[in-house]
């Protein structure tokens, strides 16, 4: 469900920031795929157990790609 929610969005020409918790391949894979819609990706570590850390994290994803203009949160599987 995430890749899916993160590719979709470069048809419509939106650059996208991927957030990994655990499977840093997975976001990695997910970036490349954006990246060869022609679309720019960013890739950080995001971790919502600590809330003080996430809004510097999405901050850094809008520095890197200019702006967000839409945010989507999916939750991954359970530990």
């Amino acid at each position: 469900m995430g890749r899916a929610t993160a590719v979709r969005p470069t048809e419509t020409g939106m650059d996208i920031g991927i957030t990994w918790h655990r499977d840093h391949a997975g976001a990695q894979r997910t970036a490349d795929e954006v990246r060869a819609a022609g679309r720019r990706a960013a890739v950080e570590q995001l971790d919502l157990t600590r809330l003080p850390e996430a809004a510097g994290i999405i901050d850094l994803l809008a520095e890197q790609l200019g702006r967000i203009d839409v945010l989507v949160m999916v939750p991954g599987p359970a530990p």
